[in-house]
């Protein structure tokens, strides 16, 4: 096994009982943030599978409009994150990720629920998307400010590590909703109703996990270091709690947030984009 260098403090060895228990106990206490994350990058990715669909019921059959109908939440992500972060910064990383959930789970419901075949309609389906891009970016940096500072030293690299596997995770499960729907039902169906279904299936988990997400305490790095003013309550923090190693306290200190230049991450990581390029110019009722 090879140790893990953090200045200051005792050095754990990867694969050993330490690590584990680490990672074991920061588990415990993110999985929550963690579930949450899985459904907001399910609910962002779920348009490109079924954008046959939504090209016909409410941009004319017209593929590029389609595209600009997902491509404007990658221009809002930016300023997504720069909103949430500072909001991350100011009052807390677990108000900003309410947030999030919040405004996403909205804005997928909201997309299953609309009315087609209007311009009207059409606009409110892209001013949904932006919503939707405006709370990916700001999931990212408060979800990696979050599990950095609730991580132990020598463990932020796992932690970090979950953003990417649960995001990977929601899109394995948005286009596996959707192949099962495609697979259930005939071409009629799926454009009458079943391209709502992945939306609508969203509500019942996302309610859960914006709750569980309530229920998670402030990181106690942020509230060590006086969480970005009085908009933040005290009381949270455990006295004593701080670590205590080698004779030194050694408090981790907040990451920050508002540099969330997590938002940028490639397009490359997202399949979901090929799928939709091809989706588009698919003929009618063919899976991508």
């Amino acid at each position: 096994s090879f140790p893990i260098m953090s200045p200051g403090v005792p050095h754990l060895q990867v694969g050993g009982v330490q690590y584990a228990s680490a990672a074991l106990a920061l588990l415990r206490h993110v999985w929550p943030i963690c579930i949450g994350n899985v459904l907001e990058w399910y609910e962002y990715s779920a348009y490109a599978y079924v954008t046959p669909e939504i090209k016909r019921a409410f941009f004319g059959g017209d593929a590029t409009l389609t595209w600009l109908g997902f491509a404007v939440t990658f221009v809002a992500r930016p300023l997504g994150g720069t909103v949430f972060g500072i909001l991350s910064d100011r009052y807390g990383r677990r108000r900003a990720l309410l947030l999030t959930i919040w405004g996403m789970l909205f804005a997928t419901v909201a997309q299953g629920l609309l009315p087609t075949r209007s311009f009207v309609f059409a606009a409110a389906m892209c001013t949904l998307r932006i919503v939707q891009g405006a709370c990916a970016g700001g999931e990212v940096g408060a979800i990696s400010v979050f599990l950095a500072e609730s991580a132990e030293p020598g463990c932020r690299g796992m932690a970090i590590a979950l953003i990417s596997m649960t995001g990977n995770l929601a899109f394995f499960a948005a286009s596996g909703v959707v192949v099962l729907l495609r697979h259930t039902l005939d071409d009629d169906a799926m454009s009458s109703w079943g391209w709502r279904v992945p939306f609508l299936l969203a509500l019942p988990p996302g309610l859960l996990s914006a709750f569980m997400r309530s229920r998670i305490q402030e990181t106690k790095a942020f509230l060590r270091e006086g969480g970005g003013g009085s908009h933040v309550v005290q009381n949270d923090v455990v006295e004593g709690d701080e670590r205590e190693l080698d004779g030194e306290h050694t408090a981790l200190q907040p990451t920050g947030n508002a540099a969330s230049a997590t938002t940028t991450m490639t397009t490359a990581s997202y399949p979901s984009l090929r799928d939709l390029a091809i989706a588009i110019s698919a003929p009618a009722g063919i899976a991508s």
